[in-house]
């Protein structure tokens, strides 16, 4: 299954029926991430399925502000996934992500809340 958010691309693989596992990667203006994620499939709830997570990766950034630097992410997740027309799932999920980052002798440390969506499309 390979899959688009905003700004990024993905290909998630079923590793087993209730778990897959998802590379990702993401590019913008000087800033750039990659990273995996986990799926853990739970059960449908109507017309969705939902799923709990971690993802977790590297980011770097430069010319940000003056800014060059790099660190990394970690969020624990909560989901729904809905499958269309047989190829096409659509995903939404929230969780709280925490960051670390360091440029130039500084750094920071920050939680937030993060709403994730993506498109996917299965070829098989």
């Amino acid at each position: 299954m390979a899959g688009v958010g905003w700004p990024d691309l993905r290909v998630r693989y079923h590793l087993i029926p209730r778990l897959d596992l998802e590379l990702k990667g993401a590019a913008g203006s000087g800033e750039e991430a990659v990273g995996v994620r986990g799926y853990w499939n739970l059960e449908k709830v109507g017309i969705f399925d939902l799923m709990l997570g971690l993802d977790g990766g590297w980011l770097g950034f430069s010319g940000v502000d003056t800014l060059n630097g790099d660190g990394w992410y970690g969020e624990p997740f909560v989901g729904l996934q809905y499958t269309f027309q047989k190829h096409w799932t659509a995903l939404v999920d929230i969780g709280p992500a925490w960051m670390s980052v360091s440029s130039e002798g500084y750094s920071l440390n920050e939680e937030q809340w993060v709403l994730n969506t993506a498109l996917y499309y299965s070829f098989f």
